[in-house]
């Protein structure tokens, strides 16, 4: 079986992160040559990029998964950015 390139096969194990139904969507997506990543985004709330974040840790595809911070996207918005 042939294997999707890294930067393919990353997108789609990030993506496997994500569930369709949660209000959280991604803004940045960055890949260095070293294999090291940056997401960057805007949720609901924090409890979703939580979520995110953990099933994240739990892909043995990833290492060393590790958190930022989250804001208040500003304006009359709820949305917390990451």
């Amino acid at each position: 079986m042939r294997r999707q390139p890294p930067l393919l096969e990353c997108l789609r194990e990030g993506a496997l992160a994500f569930r369709e139904a949660e209000s959280i969507l991604v803004t940045n997506f960055t890949l260095r040559d070293k294999g090291e990543g940056q997401l960057t985004g805007k949720a609901a709330d924090n409890k979703l990029v939580l979520a995110v974040l953990d099933r994240l840790k739990n892909n043995p595809l990833f290492a060393d998964v590790s958190f930022q911070n989250t804001q208040d996207a500003g304006g009359h918005s709820r949305e917390v950015t990451f």
